[in-house]
């Protein structure tokens, strides 16, 4: 179902369906993956709201704060339990 989402039609669902599939891999303790997801959506919330690329998903800089926040917080999780 993710790789339907992610098919770049609409960079919402594409971005949400990350935030997903990152708490997912959390949740099943695929730290590898949960990392890989984790530098995804960096990137996705670093470009928000420019021309840089990534998903494009419109973000004002309230929401960009927020979703960083949120990343912070659900990073340790990945951070605490992945072997490297």
């Amino acid at each position: 179902a993710f790789r339907q989402i992610s098919a770049g039609l609409r960079p919402e669902r594409e971005y949400f369906a990350l935030w997903g599939k990152f708490a997912a891999d959390i949740l099943n303790r695929e730290w590898d993956a949960a990392m890989n997801d984790l530098g995804l959506l960096k990137d996705a919330i670093d470009s928000s709201g420019s021309t840089r690329g990534g998903l494009g998903v419109p973000l004002n800089p309230l929401q960009q704060l927020q979703q960083r926040t949120w990343l912070i917080h659900w990073s340790l999780f990945v951070f605490f339990n992945h072997p490297n």
